[in-house]
C-alpha cells in the first residue's frame, strides 16, 4: 500500500482551537487508559543506555501536550530507569502542558525544529506518533540531524499503514470516541455537545486516524529514508502481548 501524504485536521490552521483541543484531549486519555506506549519501553531504555551518562536528558521532538512521554518516564522509573525529560516543539505547546512539568521534566518556550534542534540540548532525541507528518524529505533531514549532531534517535509511531488499521480507524475509532468521551477530564458540556448532539469530534479523530495510518513509514519506507545516512539503524515492529504494535526506528552515531 502506497504511502499518502493527505491532511489531517488537527494540521490546518483553520481548524477552531476547541476541537484540536478536544481531539488532543481524546488522544492523551487513550494512550493513558490502554497503556499504548507498554510495547516501546525496552526500546526508549537501549535509546538511553546509548548516552552513557548517570541521569540522561531524552530530548522529545514534536512533543505537542506530551503524548505518552510522561507515561514512559514512570514504567522506566520503576525499573530503575530515570531521566529527565525536555519536550520541544515547532510551535510551543499550550499552557496546561507547562503545569505538567517539573523536577522531571521541562518545557521549551522557544520554537524548536526537528532538524535544527540547538547544540546546546543535548541526549537521546525521540519522536512519539509525530514523524508521519513530515514530507519524506524532511523526515531525511531529521534523521541526518541526529547523526550530525551525535545523538541517538529513536522514531515510534502506534499506526501502521494497513487494511487492518484502517478499517479500524473507520468503524471502531468512531465508537471508542463516543464510549469515552464521557471519562476525559476536565469536564466539558461542549466536549458532549461535538460528540453526540452535533458529531464532529468522532468523524475528525476517525478522519485523522485513517490519514496517520496512509502517512506512516513502515520499516521499508524507513529503509529507503536511512539510506546512505551515516550510523547504526534499526527498523521494525515493537508489539506486547496483547497486540498493540508500534513501527519503530532506532539510529546511533557509528
Amino acid at each position: 500500500m502506497k504511502r499518502r501524504q493527505l491532511f489531517e485536521f488537527l494540521d490546518l490552521p483553520s481548524i477552531p482551537a476547541l476541537f484540536k483541543a478536544f481531539e488532543t484531549d481524546y488522544l492523551l486519555f487513550v494512550s493513558q487508559k490502554l497503556r499504548l506506549h507498554r510495547p516501546i519501553v525496552p526500546y526508549v531504555k537501549r535509546l538511553l543506555e546509548k548516552s552513557h551518562a548517570a541521569r540522561p536528558c531524552l530530548i522529545d521532538l514534536g512533543s505537542g501536550s506530551g503524548g505518552p512521554a510522561f507515561d514512559l518516564q514512570k514504567e522506566l522509573a520503576q525499573d530503575g530507569t530515570h531521566f529527565h525529560l525536555f519536550f520541544t516543539d515547532l510551535q510551543p505547546v499550550p499552557a496546561h502542558m507547562r503545569s505538567a512539568t517539573g523536577e522531571d521534566a521541562t518545557y521549551c518556550d522557544e520554537p524548536v525544529a526537528a532538524d535544527r534542534v540547538p547544540a546546546h540540548l543535548k541526549g537521546p532525541r525521540t519522536m512519539l506518533n509525530v514523524f508521519h507528518h513530515l514530507r519524506p524529505e524532511e523526515a531525511r533531514r531529521v534523521l541526518e540531524a541526529a547523526m550530525r549532531d551525535g545523538q541517538p534517535i529513536g522514531i515510534f509511531e502506534a499506526n501502521e499503514r494497513s487494511v487492518k488499521s484502517l478499517l479500524a480507524m473507520i468503524l471502531i475509532v468512531p465508537l471508542l470516541v463516543v464510549f469515552m468521551t464521557p471519562m476525559i477530564r476536565p469536564f466539558s458540556v461542549r466536549r458532549l455537545l461535538f460528540t453526540y448532539i452535533v458529531p464532529v469530534m468522532p468523524l475528525m479523530i476517525a478522519w485523522d486516524g485513517f490519514v496517520s495510518c496512509l502517512r506512516t513509514y513502515m520499516p521499508e519506507d524507513l529503509d529507503a529514508l536511512t539510506d546512505g545516512l551515516p550510523g547504526r539503524w534499526e527498523k521494525g515492529f515493537a508489539s506486547d502481548e496483547r497486540g498493540v504494535r508500534w513501527v519503530y526506528c532506532l539510529g546511533w552515531p557509528a
